[in-house]
């Protein structure tokens, strides 16, 4: 048995129409049967190299077919893939690569001498697999480095890897409360229950063409991954540099004619910002969904009123839940700008509750923290069984039961009057000023719900201008927005103890590598 996701989507898909399309990038495409091929003969050469069963294999490459080909040979070597932002800082790649410890590395030409440097400062002698775009020039990489143009010659079915559903098929790193990254471990068995329920949902079939622009060292990759490999269709690889030119990004998806796009909110309101939205645009476009951030509700609106025709979906999951958890169809645009779109229900199998700090549900409008059980949840965090204990519990099993095994999110939700969940911020966006908590989240949603807002951003000020702890709100926005109006707007829609102390309009509020607004980062503009 080889890496038990490449026999049951791969392998299997190779064996039933090996002619098919499965991977595109914009210059190459491979078939079935082509990437079944490259993904096989580079686990032989990992297992060659010494990577055991249940090993690691670290992945380091910019945005093509070659990470795919990366991934799918490291599971089907039945080891786990744990893939490195190719535009981290060293010191980034360090902690991980010590964290984690791989058996091998696979990189492209372009990282390959700052890895070998990092690699050096660890102490690590690893077997690396070096890959170059077609045409490039074929220099000697150096000794113990493999051009995986070498492999040619080995095997192009699968080897015995002999792993299961409980055998770890990734591990992703989040960041951590302390500064230092979480390595969080999903099993095949993870991945399985989520992507054969993903698959039905969305009615995904060989006809579709999956638009991949999500980083694959971030948890929305998973989907386009294994979604198209699950039903038989085809994966577009976009290009990094395409989420920064909007217009390019939209041609790419023409061209590939994709289907289903599962897209971060913000570059879906950049793209909106942008004024690259059109009608007859994405003409093949019939799912899009958005996830890891929360989308504003005019955004949403705008796409929803140019595209009446596409299926809208708010896909919400954490990285220790493998995917989406719970998720919102819109069969209409919501009402107004104020209206919050909710998260939704549990997908099939998942068990979502809502709870105080003391670990009791709540009732249907209270506000509390979200938990999850079911059969997406991962085992814990690598080498942390105290960070695991602390996030994932155990709760003894009622009359007639079992014991059940949950995820404490640090998401604060609320269940509506329609039992939909609606977000409404983090734990750790939770804050406390002149005696009240408040959700950093509810405020930025009033303040996006203003006329000229974009997008919005609040953070607490330890130590304001007059030593005080204040609110102070950072937003996009057309440069007409008038900032004491807009005050006044928020005086009309929260409470007085909620509302900024100041307000600051910024061109694009800064973000981390994963599109996250860097809180740290607007704190430095105080």
């Amino acid at each position: 048995m080889s890496g038990f996701l490449v026999q049951h989507y791969l392998a299997a898909r190779a064996a039933a129409d090996s002619s098919a399309p499965a991977l595109s990038d914009g210059r190459r495409r491979l078939s079935y049967g082509e990437l079944a091929a490259a993904a096989h003969r580079l686990a032989h050469g990992l297992r060659a190299a010494g990577v055991p069963p249940r090993g690691r294999v670290a992945l380091c490459m910019e945005r093509s077919v070659d990470p795919v080909v990366a991934m799918l040979g490291a599971m089907g070597a039945g080891a786990a893939y744990v893939p490195l932002d190719p535009g981290a800082p060293r010191a980034r790649w360090t902690v991980m690569l010590d964290d984690c410890r791989p058996d091998a590395l696979v990189c492209d030409r372009e990282r390959l001498a700052p890895l070998r440097e990092v690699l050096d400062e660890l102490g690590l002698e690893l077997p690396i697999f070096v890959t170059a775009p077609e045409g490039a020039p074929t220099e000697d990489p150096g000794e113990g480095v493999t051009p995986t143009t070498a492999l040619s010659s080995l095997p192009a079915e699968a080897p015995d890897a002999g792993v299961g559903e409980d055998d770890l098929a990734y591990i992703l790193y989040t960041s951590g409360s302390t500064g230092r990254p979480k390595g969080v471990t999903i099993t095949h068995g993870n991945v399985r229950a989520y992507i054969d329920w993903a698959v039905a949902e969305f009615s995904v079939t060989p006809a579709d063409v999956v638009l991949s622009t999500a980083p694959f060292h971030f948890d929305m990759s998973v989907f386009d991954l294994f979604v198209p490999l699950a039903a038989g269709a085809r994966l577009a690889v976009a290009d990094r540099s395409l989420a920064l030119f909007p217009s390019r990004l939209v041609e790419f998806a023409e061209r590939e004619e994709a289907t289903i796009w599962k897209g971060v909110s913000s570059l879906l309101m950049y793209m909106e910002r942008a004024r690259v939205l059109a009608p007859g645009r994405l003409p093949a476009l019939r799912w899009v969904l958005f996830g890891g951030e929360t989308l504003p509700t005019r955004t949403l609106m705008r796409w929803m009123e140019i595209y009446p025709d596409k299926a809208y979906c708010n896909a919400f999951g954490p990285t220790e839940a493998t995917g989406i958890s719970v998720y919102h169809v819109m069969r209409a645009p919501p009402a107004s700008a104020d209206a919050r779109v909710p998260i939704g229900r549990p997908c099939a199998g998942t068990e979502a509750s809502v709870r105080d700090g003391d670990g009791r549900e709540v009732a249907d409008g209270e506000v509390g923290e979200l938990y999850l059980g079911g059969p997406c949840l991962s085992p814990g965090y690598l080498g942390d069984p105290e960070g695991t204990a602390r996030a994932f519990l155990t709760e003894p099993a009622g009359p007639g039961g079992a014991p059940r095994r949950l995820y404490r999110t640090g998401d604060i939700v609320q269940r509506n009057d329609r039992g939909e969940l609606e977000f409404i911020g983090r734990r750790d966006g939770q804050v406390k000023s002149m005696g009240y908590r408040i959700e950093l989240g509810d405020i930025e949603h009033a303040l996006r719900a203003v006329d000229g807002v974009a997008d919005a951003a609040v953070i607490l000020v330890e130590d304001g201008p007059a030593g005080l702890r204040e609110l102070v709100g950072f937003f996009e926005g057309s440069p007409t927005v008038d900032e004491g109006e807009t005050q006044r707007e928020l005086a009309r829609r929260l409470p007085s103890y909620m509302a900024p102390r100041r307000l600051m309009r910024l061109d694009r509020l800064p973000r981390g590598d994963r599109g996250k607004v860097d809180r740290a980062a607007l704190a430095e503009r105080v």
